[in-house]
This record gives C-alpha cells, structure tokens and sequence, in this order.
C-alpha cells in the first residue's frame, strides 16, 4: 500500500495488527511517510516507535526495515536507529523504475524476505496511559553464575544442529558433573533469534516420578488443565504453531517419559527440545550429542605455565582458584601438579571445581598428594562404573572427607531439601539442637562448592547440586540420623502448609507464593510422609489442596489426594479438607464422582461444627451446583456460607461470602438485591486498597447495568475492573472484563467496535489457555447477556461486517484493544 496515507486512527492500528499477526516472518516492513514523520520531532518518534516495537517483540517479530520515501532528516534517522538497536534497516525508496537502495544499515539478524508492507501516518497515533499488562517472558533462561569456559568447540558444533529443521530433539549426554547443564544453557542463550515464540529452561532436578514431567512443563509455560481435558492436549494444543525451543535439564531419573518428548514433537511440528542427561532417551528423532571432558595437557611434554591455560580443564582450575585465591598464579614449581589433578579428575568440570576450591588452604602439590591418597585408599562402589564416575564420586568424597565434623554435619542435613532451602528451614531441621553455626558453616560449604547461594529470590536459598545431595543422603544415612531429619522435615513443611491454609483468605498471593516456592520440598514431604504414618500424609495433602486447585499441576492433586485418601482410614476435618478439594477437581474436570466427595465433605464438616471448615465446604458444594446450573440451590448453600461468616467476624471472609451469593444473585438478575451488598463490599475494598475484591465488586456492579439497562453505569465498573486486571497481572479475567466493556459499548451505539472487543477478549483466552472454556459456557446468565447486547451488534453491522470485525479482533493485541475499549469516542465508526 505505499503512497497511501492513512488518517483514522482505528483503521490504522487494525491494519498494523493485522498485519503483525498474519506474518509468519521474523521481519516486518513497514513504510512510515517522510511528509508525516518529518513533522514530528525526535523524542516523539522514538516514544512511537518503542510503543510499536515493544507490540512487534510481543509477536516474536525481531527486527524491521522501515521503508522511508526521502527521509534525510539526521534527527529522525538517529532516533529510529537508537530505537531498534540494531535490528532496523531504513530503505530509501528511490525514483521511479529505479532499483531500492538503502541510504543506512546497521546490524541485522536472523532475516527473511520482505512480508508486507504497511504505511503509517505518525500524527494520527496517540498513546492511553494504562498500566501494562504483565507480558510472559520470550525466555526463562537463568543467569549463569560464572562464564562457560573449554566448550568452544562443543558450542561451535552443538548450536547449529538445532537450527536445521531436521534436528528437533539434540540431547546432551555425559557422567554426572560434566558440565551438561551448563553447556545447554550456553547453547540455548544463542539461539534466540531462531526461536521467537521463546526458550525455555525446565528443570527437572527435582523430578523423580515420571508422571510429573508433562506436569512440571506445562507448569513452567503457564499452561493449565481446564474443561476437563488432559492436561497433555492443552499443552500440545499451546505449543502446536509455537516456534520455541524448550531445554529438559536432568532427564536421566525420569527417562521412562521419553515417549512425552516424542509426543511432544510429533504433535508440535515448529518446537524443538533441548534435553540434558546421562544417558540418551533412546527415541526416534533423537541426535545425541556426548560431552566430552575438558581438554587436557600431555604430561610428558607439558606446554610453558603462560601457555597451560589454553587447555580447557587447567583454565577452569585456574578461575576457580582464583575466586577464593586472587593472588593464585601457575608457575614453573606448581604447574605440573595443577596439569596432573586436571588428569587425575579426568577433566570433569564439577571435579575440577570441588579441587580448585581447596587452594585456599592447599597448594597444587598438597592438593594432589590428598587426591591421590583418596583414590587408592577407594575400593568400594561397583567395578563396571565408568571411571569418570567413579572419579566424580571420589571427588565428592574426598571433598566431604576435608571438612570439620561440623561442616560434614550441617552437609548430611542439608541433603534433605529438595530444590533449596531458605536459612529459617536450615536452622529448624538442621540445627534443632542449636549444635551448628549455620551462617558460618553454610558460608564455608559454598566456598567449597559443595553448596550454592542463589541470592535471585526474595531471600538468599541455599542450593545443592543433585549429584552432591546423593551423595549427602547416602552419607546421612549412613550417620544413623537421616529418620531424625527426616521427621523433622516433613514436620518443618507440614508446619509451612498448616500456616499458609490457615492465612489464605487474609493473604492469598503470599501464601500462594511461598508455597511455590517450596513446592519441591514440599512433594518431597508427602513422599516421606507416610512411612512418619498415614494421617500425616493426609494432613499434608488436606491442607496443600486449595493451593493445587489453584495451580496447574490438577492431575498430580487428584493423584496426590487420592492416595492420601486411600492410605488413611481417618475422619474428621484432616479428611474434610481432601475430600472437599479432590471433589473440586474432579467437579470441574465434569468427573461425576466430584460431587459425591464435596457432599461427604459438608456431612464431615457439619458433623465437628468448624464454622470455617463448613464454610469452605458448602461454598464448593455450591460453586457445583452452578457450574451444573442449578441457580436456585447455589444460592441456598452460598446464603449459608454468608450466615457462618457473620458469625465469626471475619471481614474479608465475610466479603467473599458476599461476593460468591452476587455471583447467584446477578444470574438471578435480582439487582435491588446485588447493589447493596457490593456497594458495601467496595467501599470497604476501595478502604483496604484490595484491588482483587474491588474487581469483584465492580464485575457484578457492571452486571446490575447491563441487566437494567444503565450502559454508562456498566462501562464505568467494567472499564474499572478491567483496569485493575492489568494492574494486577490478570489476564484471563481481564478478557471477562473486556467482554463486558463490549457488550455495554454495543448498547451505547458502537457496534462494530463492540464486535471488534469481543474478538480481542476471545483471542486473549485462546492465547492464554487454548483448552480454556468462555464464560458463557460456564454461566447460562453471561451468555443471555452476549447473545442480548452483541446479537443486535452484528444484525445492525450485517454478517458480513460483523464477522471481519470479529476476526480483526482476534488477532488484535490485546494492550491496543484495551484502549479502544477505554475511549471509545475516540474509535466511533462514523456510520453509526
């Protein structure tokens, strides 16, 4: 379309859209006329264009070639060039039956052929000030601590094999300690042009039942079970046209689910999976990639100390030993030894880690006297072991053999966290007996490399290598202590789940939040729960379940709940809490057994008479009543729920017990009833600074509108809500939200942008969780509303019309359709 000036602000920002979402190219051209552009001053056109490449980004679109018809202001060419950082080439479009030049170019990556070709008049462009939305990441790539060192030539070999359409799955084998997971990081770090949907690293360390792998995928890219599907199609269905590279960190212990990998890519046909391991998964498809040791020096001719670092394995001694030595140096007296441990250690980086750290109190000679004195004295552990193996295991041993019965103490102990730990868990279950200095010992083990500090979370967490915590169990059982720690472990966590239970109506996110953190300790709990007996494993999994019916882990709950169940032969409310949360689960996966399980539940909770447990208990039951339909019962039992909380007192849960009988009440459409109550509910929210019950109390005020017609009224505390939505990082709800907003906007008169709004809410979900059923099937009342309000949107546009703008809503970004929905007059269609 070049020559063609476009003014209408809507018409504009839908082309764009349209055709960002069309592209399947990592470039985009884009045409910005020189007479528009030359009006605008520097600082304008760099603010426009980062709006407009933070949307291209968002689309995985990399890089842009700006065609620009005589534009030689040095201003605006500095300013776009600054913008897009190297990944901007600007065209001059050159006269007529002349061949296109361009006047500059910087750095360009990763580029395809021309896509299309939109021009954009600057001047009609205007920015809405909203908080945005909360985007998930192109990558989840954790920082390395300390640079990869040796691997260029696996890194020059390894990298391209991904970028061939015929390697898909390239796993990375090698002995415990060879620096697996440190070379797939490397690797994947440099492959991010290749994949614009995203990379992303899952760990699986902590894993050990094969049936959790999908789970812990899924749960890593924010996908969830939902209408009662596998969590599997709901996985295959997100990934299905994504170009993303996922990287499997720690496959060996659950090798058995190499068939999900395979499925995984046989229904995904653009991803790609990076997997470290011990050994291959044996799949077809699989390319596997052995890495190798670090290279190592001849010793008969050993090369000058200056040039002894060239070899891979000497030069990561010697930035090891220069992190706790800085005066470290080879010379001529101690480069033979450093030469022989590197040989001695096989050239296994996590070897040659745990000897460098021993510079500080040895030199090279001394530390190699010990090492050798280890190995010969080593004749347990079984023959048929590969000898890098057996030298990593020695390695550790001889590791733990140096430090003080403190050190080695507080090391047995620590084994036993999974995925972590924070210094309050590693006082309670290491050092009950108050025998330890664990600041200073927990110090002395990361400076051996025994143990790590991950200081990126809220709190420092002090983390250990799974291959270094086999070894510490196999040591604390060994000691006679591991059934001690072991109790006080799962008591420690089972404490952690008891407090977050109980605090989880006062502080929802925070208890949220630390469960996910400790959700590995955590399912390390439950697997030792039972053997400390049956009601423990109950209580644990009782009081984690409204934490899993809010995560995406549904099969894993259903499966960790049902064997408590089965395991216990309990009562009272330890077995009212499971029940209740597994019949949940199984209620909204349309399990007909779930109902049976909320009704046992109920009877339990009745029967001890714990108001707050009988509540939890007939608001699910209620909640199953109205995803069946049945208005009428649903309220009786939410109306019951409100009575038991104004008998305890409790101001938020009494408010949530308000809200949960409006959500009955406004499908009833008994406003004069609704009104009132989240009036008050608000008030007190708006008091608090609660923006999720403000967003609740709004949603059902903007209903009472929609019901009686009062459209301003219904836009206002849509638009309200769907404001806090983005503040808060609700997505899914905001694409409610922005239901509603369409809806009221079709009664005032903006038809086709109504349409327009409801297709971007649509595209929302589909983007956020394909398997994830609308509203409307879940509420015969929300979908009256839809087929009243946007039913007469589309018989007045036509079906025709109504069906382009629904479609350009689907592929609209989200962000540019909020603002249309929040200033409408701004978008009227001029016909209406």
């Amino acid at each position: 379309m070049p020559g063609t000036n476009i003014e209408n602000l809507t018409e504009l920002n839908l082309t764009i859209a349209d055709a960002i979402n069309a592209t399947q190219s990592k470039r985009i051209v884009i045409e910005i006329l020189s007479d528009v552009l030359l009006r605008h001053k520097a600082v304008q056109t760099r603010k426009w264009l980062t709006e407009l490449l933070e949307r291209l980004r968002s689309k995985g679109i990399t890089s842009l070639a700006v065609i620009n018809p005589g534009m030689h202001a040095q201003t605006e060419t500095t300013a776009i060039l600054d913008v897009f950082d190297g990944n901007l080439e600007i065209i001059e479009t050159p006269a007529e039956n002349e061949p296109m030049k361009a006047i500059q170019v910087k750095r360009m990556k990763g580029l395809e052929v021309y896509e299309r070709t939109i021009p954009l008049a600057l001047s009609t462009l205007t920015a809405f000030p909203i908080r945005k939305p909360k985007l998930r990441p192109l990558s989840n790539l954790p920082a390395p601590p300390t640079p990869l060192i040796g691997r260029e030539k696996e890194l020059t070999l390894a990298s391209p094999l991904l970028v061939r359409k015929q390697t898909r799955l390239l796993t990375l084998t090698g002995p415990g300690g060879s620096g697996k997971t440190r070379l797939a990081l490397e690797i994947a770090s440099r492959l991010t042009d290749n994949f614009p949907n995203g990379i992303f690293f899952v760990t699986l360390e902590s894993v050990r039942d094969t049936n959790l792998v999908l789970p812990t995928i899924a749960a890593t890219l924010g996908v969830k079970e939902a209408g009662g599907r596998p969590l599997s199609d709901s996985l295959k269905d997100f990934l299905h046209e994504k170009q993303m590279l996922l990287v499997l960190d720690n496959f060996e212990q659950v090798v058995a689910a190499a068939p999900v990998v395979a499925e995984l890519l046989a229904a995904c046909p653009e991803i790609a999976i990076l997997v470290t391991s011990r050994a291959p998964l044996q799949v077809r498809g699989e390319s596997e990639f052995p890495v190798p040791p670090l290279a190592l020096p001849d010793l008969n001719h050993l090369p000058t100390p200056e040039n002894l670092s060239q070899y891979g394995a000497v030069q990561l001694f010697i930035q090891r030993a220069l992190a706790v030595k800085p005066d470290f140096a080879v010379s001529n007296v101690n480069a033979p030894a450093v030469a022989e441990i590197c040989h001695r250690l096989d050239g296994l980086p996590l070897a040659i880690e745990l000897a460098a750290a021993r510079i500080r109190l040895f030199p090279p000679p001394a530390i190699l006297a010990q090492l050798e004195k280890r190995l010969k004295l080593l004749t347990g552990g079984a023959r048929d072991l590969p000898a890098r193996q057996r030298t990593l295991g020695d390695t550790i041993a001889w590791s733990y053999d140096l430090l003080n019965e403190e050190e080695k103490t507080l090391f047995r102990r620590l084994s036993v966290f999974s995925g972590g730990c924070s210094m309050q868990a590693t006082e309670a279950v290491c050092n009950a007996d108050r025998t330890l200095d664990i600041l200073n010992g927990a110090e002395s083990l990361v400076a051996k490399n025994l143990l790590r500090m991950d200081a990126a979370k809220d709190e420092p967490r002090l983390v250990m290598l799974e291959t270094i915590r086999e070894y510490g169990i196999e040591s604390l059982r060994e000691s006679g202590e591991f059934e001690e720690i072991r109790h006080r472990f799962v008591q420690f966590f089972l404490d952690i789940a008891e407090r977050a239970y109980r605090e989880r109506n006062e502080s929802t996110s925070e208890c949220l939040s630390l469960l996910e953190k400790e959700q590995d300790n955590l399912r390390q709990a439950l697997d030792w729960a039972n053997c400390l007996g049956s009601e423990i494993e109950l209580q644990l999994a009782g009081a984690l379940g409204w934490f899993w019916v809010d995560r995406p882990q549904e099969t894993e709950a259903r499966g960790r709940l049902g064997k408590a169940l089965a395991n216990s032969t309990g009562s009272g409310i330890i077995r009212a809490r499971a029940v209740r949360d597994l019949g949940t689960l199984l209620d909204r996966q349309r399990d007909i057994s779930g109902r049976r399980f909320l009704e046992e539940s109920v009877t339990i909770s009745r029967e001890v008479g714990d108001l707050y447990e009988i509540m939890d208990s007939v608001v699910s039951l209620g909640w199953s009543y109205l995803r069946k339909g049945d208005d009428a019962t649903a309220l009786r039992f939410m109306e019951e729920a409100l009575d038991l909380a104004r008998k305890t007192g409790n101001s938020r849960i009494i408010d949530d017990g308000v809200l949960d009988v409006c959500q009955i009440l406004v499908s009833q459409e008994q406003v004069d009833r609704v009104r009132p109550l989240a009036n008050e509910v608000l008030a007190k929210a708006i008091s608090l600074k609660d923006l999720r019950t403000q967003s609740s109390a709004h949603h059902y005020l903007g209903d009472c509108g929609l019901i009686e017609g009062d459209l301003q009224a219904a836009f206002q505390h849509y638009s309200r809500t769907l404001t806090i939505c983005f503040e808060i990082g609700d997505m899914f709800q905001a694409s409610t939200e922005m239901e509603g907003v369409a809806m009221a906007l079709a009664g005032m008169g903006f038809a086709t942008l109504a349409i327009r709004l409801a297709g971007a809410a649509a595209g929302c979900r589909q983007k956020l969780d394909p398997s994830a059923a609308p509203p409307s099937s879940l509420y015969p009342f929300w979908n009256k509303l839809i087929n009243k309000y946007l039913g007469r949107a589309r018989e007045e546009v036509g079906r025709q019309a109504s069906l382009a703008a629904w479609n350009e809503g689907l592929h609209m970004d989200f962000e540019l359709a909020t603002k249309y929905a929040l200033n409408p007059e701004k978008d009227k269609d001029p016909n209406q």
